[in-house]
């Protein structure tokens, strides 16, 4: 299992984007995952060369996705990604049964033209996602049961904490549909009360032995709101390593 940062996390940093790629690679972080914008950027695509970080990961929007062939296709084309992630839908996509089945439509169009570019689709989830649409299930649930199928997931365990749901469960049910985890603590009990890593509600250690076994491939690092980016990047990349070597010796044992 590799690991890397989402660059949003270090969004508030005044200083060019390839400065920050390179406090990136002196952590013992394994890659950087960016957006379509700073992927079509030749520059940044020779930093993250040199730097020797991987993307895992290519973000994209609406845009970016209905017409492909306009830059997204070329940037995952020059960085050699295969994976495209779209990163937010609101809660209006999944406020009903009849909202979260549409949804799942929409997607599946991305999914398919995607396709034909032999790229993938993943999808990043909030906490909006798992509420209750009756029948004892979630929009989550509809939308799973409606949408293509080749659709992969890019879980982002802390907001499935705070939606109710819990993490390892709903990561252990997508099964090897999850090539891609966000590593994100949170304080379930609220809305958005974001966390150091190890110092929320989320479960570390049962999370990537969960990752493990469901043969997932990178463990994303994100924080939304630190206190100091460039302190919680290098405080947090450690901790994030040396959870995945325990959880890596604990499969040997």
């Amino acid at each position: 299992m590799h690991t890397a940062v989402q660059m949003y996390t270090l969004r508030t940093l005044d200083e060019p984007l390839i400065r920050t790629l390179e406090r990136v690679a002196e952590t013992p972080l394994d890659g950087a995952e960016i957006g379509a914008d700073d992927a079509t950027d030749d520059d940044v695509r020779t930093a993250l060369e040199n730097l020797d970080l991987g993307v895992p990961t290519i973000g994209a929007g609406f845009d970016d996705l209905e017409t492909p062939e306009a830059g997204l296709v070329d940037a995952c084309r020059a960085l050699d990604v295969d994976r495209v992630v779209l990163g937010y839908l609101g809660p209006d996509h999944f406020e009903s049964a009849d909202a979260a089945e549409e949804t799942a439509d929409l997607v599946s169009g991305f999914v398919e033209t995607l396709a034909d570019y032999d790229l993938e689709l993943l999808y990043h989830n909030h906490a909006h996602e798992f509420v209750d649409v009756g029948d004892g299930r979630t929009a989550f649930d509809v939308f799973l049961e409606h949408v293509d199928d080749r659709l992969r997931f890019e879980l982002d365990v802390g907001w499935v904490g705070t939606g109710g749901q819990d993490p390892a469960t709903v990561l252990a049910d997508l099964g090897d549909r999850t090539p891609v985890v966000h590593v994100k603590d949170m304080h379930f009990d609220g809305e958005a009360d974001f966390a150091d890593l190890g110092e929320g509600d989320l479960d570390l250690a049962e999370i990537l032995s969960v990752a493990f076994e469901q043969d997932v491939e990178w463990a994303i690092y994100e924080h939304d709101e630190p206190d100091d980016p460039v302190e919680a990047l290098e405080r947090d990349s450690q901790i994030l390593v040396d959870a995945v070597e325990d959880a890596r010796a604990g499969r040997s044992n």
